[in-house]
């Protein structure tokens, strides 16, 4: 039996992908971006504000501001009723949207009402039925495998993911990671957050390499923190691209590196200068020597070159 996304079988995905793309025509979307009240009217959800979640979960009870419970999303099949964080609204809503389709997840005993949190969200769940929610997701927003047929056509940059983000309609967050997992160039994403609260610190959120990224360098055992006097940090805190040198992480090729940040997390593209080298010499058209037969150079122009006098 073949694994497919660590989590699922092949078989798995494709079952996935069939209600993804079922919804998707059914609801007459062809193009990006994946209008999020469309689907939701489509599988006869209603979203609510976090004020009516709170209370559908925990009642007239009340708690501090500061210590509100971490609901990122939220969903009751009886009651029909999704919430979604508004940090990420979009993939939040489509992540609930496939709770929804999926009817193996209607019929798990005890699984609904249902919350998600950031782990469920956004880092590896641990449920399987998130992470299916989770690949369903991605497939609604990025419309299948039409995202990662447009990223060929790109250079290797975050302005490139920035320039889908925008004509998708999603998070950097969400297509920054999309755009690093579904490359067939070498390249990996770092996403930190900062802890300035005693010295000035790079905290590691997750890492996430291509598949031609670990066929080359194997799976990196990234820092799990940067501070001051390390180049990791410097391009942080000036915010430099560039190139950078990683050989004491086993990557003995000169990288390139890009950041972004979004208010929440700093995200560092790292890749092997050679993957944009590469690309570059393909478009390269090799110029002919003088003598040649092109008609782009006319007899008259040769005589006169033959006539011109060097000096010795």
């Amino acid at each position: 039996m073949k694994i497919f996304d660590n989590n699922l079988t092949l078989e798995k995905h494709n079952e996935i992908s069939n209600f993804i793309h079922k919804l998707l025509n059914e609801t007459g979307i062809v193009n990006p971006p994946t209008p999020v009240d469309t689907l939701v009217n489509a599988v006869k959800l209603k979203l609510i504000k976090y004020s009516e979640a709170y209370k559908e979960l925990f009642g007239e009870r009340i708690v501090n501001e500061n210590k509100k419970p971490d609901i990122y999303g939220y969903i009751n099949f009886d009651k029909k009723i999704i919430y979604a964080h508004p940090s990420q609204r979009k993939f939040t809503t489509f992540h609930e949207i496939t709770h929804k389709i999926l009817p193996w997840h209607n019929k798990y005993p005890g699984f609904s009402p249902h919350i998600d949190n950031k782990n469920t969200i956004l880092r590896k769940p641990i449920k399987l039925l998130d992470y299916e929610a989770n690949l369903g997701a991605s497939l609604l927003q990025f419309q299948i495998d039409r995202f990662d047929q447009e990223l060929k056509d790109l250079s290797l940059s975050l302005n490139s993911a920035i320039k889908l983000s925008t004509r998708y309609s999603t998070s950097l967050h969400s297509t920054f990671r999309r755009y690093v997992e579904k490359n067939n160039k070498a390249c990996a994403l770092l996403v930190y957050y900062a802890d300035f609260t005693e010295e000035p610190l790079f905290e590691l959120y997750y890492p996430i390499q291509s598949k031609s990224f670990t066929e080359k360098y194997g799976k990196i055992d990234w820092p799990s923190s940067v501070s001051p006097g390390e180049s990791l940090f410097d391009h942080f805190y000036s915010n430099k691209t560039g190139e950078i040198t990683l050989k004491e992480l086993g990557i003995n090729d000169n990288c390139g590196i890009d950041l972004a940040y979004n208010n929440y997390h700093y995200f560092v593209l790292i890749y092997p200068k050679l993957a944009k080298l590469i690309k570059a010499v393909k478009k390269m058209r090799i110029k002919r020597p003088y003598k040649t037969t092109s008609p782009v150079i006319s007899k008259k122009a040769v005589a006169k070159k033959k006539s011109i006098k060097t000096w010795n």
